[in-house]
């Protein structure tokens, strides 16, 4: 596995865990890290609306995180909002 594919693979392990963690809870949101090395470090979060079901919040991030691998796959920053939740993540790490 070259380092593209485990950083990919990494990185949906932390969306499915961030979209877990939003579902579950009551203020349906969840903010993480992600360090992948080699310089690859990001901040993420996930939000829903509270009158969302958590059923349905779960399909909107998941439908949303579908979206990167078309339009930004290995992409330091990336925003998705829909009508019924919002995702981001960025590289607020950069060395100055």
């Amino acid at each position: 596995m070259n380092t593209n594919q485990l950083i990919r693979q990494k990185k949906g392990e932390w969306f499915a865990q961030l979209v877990g963690h939003a579902s579950v809870n009551a203020q349906m949101f969840s903010a993480e890290d992600f360090d992948a090395g080699d310089n690859y470090k990001l901040h993420g979060s996930v939000q829903c609306p509270r009158d969302l079901s958590s059923i349905d919040c779960m399909k909107c991030l998941n439908d949303s995180i579908g979206f990167i691998p078309k339009c930004s796959d290995l992409s330091k920053g990336v925003q998705i909002f829909s009508a019924t939740c919002h995702l981001r993540f960025e590289n607020i790490y950069h060395k100055v």
